[in-house]
């Protein structure tokens, strides 16, 4: 009965904010998320691994753009690599930096992981792990698993999900919402 009232008051939001654009877009979807934003988490001795999830392309194409968070409560560590049974072509780190207002991405060796706690996030901007000649379309909701390879921490099996957009989107846009900040909220169109 709660979600036949969810349903009917979302298609009654959805008709209020129509005609808001992007906002009213982003509040719907925030709360059609709301059930969907638990945090996924690895356990591999001081490191944790967050929120781990693959970017869905539509229209194909045989790359997958690996996200996640790592949390180092141990030693510092480098993540050296990585392997997956879905993909067939090389693993490579990637990091985007903008030059001159214009996103450039340059492939990286290896990735340093700070420890004392600190979290670093594999994201659209900053660190991704790619993937290259995936065997199969990654659709929404697809569960495959990739092992990361650190220098000191040793392979880590980890759980991806296959996504429209990270994990904790619902969260940061009803964030955003609650402190009035509206120049905050994601743009639903990006992965991010």
């Amino acid at each position: 009965m709660a979600s036949k009232a969810r349903t009917i008051w979302l298609c009654v939001w959805s008709q209020v904010t129509s005609n808001l654009g992007r906002i009213g877009f982003s509040v719907l979807l925030a709360l059609a998320t709301s059930t969907i934003s638990a945090t996924e988490i690895t356990h591999a001795g001081g490191l944790k691994i967050i929120d781990p999830w693959a970017s869905v392309r539509i229209g194909g194409g045989r790359i997958a753009k690996l996200f996640f968070q790592i949390e180092n409560h141990g030693a510092s560590d480098r993540l050296l690599g990585a392997r997956s049974s879905v993909a067939s072509g090389a693993t490579t780190f990637q990091r985007v930096d903008v030059v001159d207002g214009q996103a450039v991405t340059t492939a990286v060796e290896a990735v340093d992981i700070p420890n004392l706690g600190r979290r670093l996030e594999f994201s659209e901007q900053g660190y991704f792990l790619q993937l290259t000649e995936t065997t199969a379309p990654l659709v929404a909701g697809a569960k495959f698993e990739v092992e990361l390879i650190f220098e000191n921490g040793g392979p880590v099996l980890v759980e991806f999900t296959s996504r429209f957009h990270a994990p904790d989107l619902g969260d940061r846009i009803r964030g955003a919402i609650e402190r009035g900040a509206f120049d905050e909220i994601p743009d639903p169109r990006s992965d991010q």
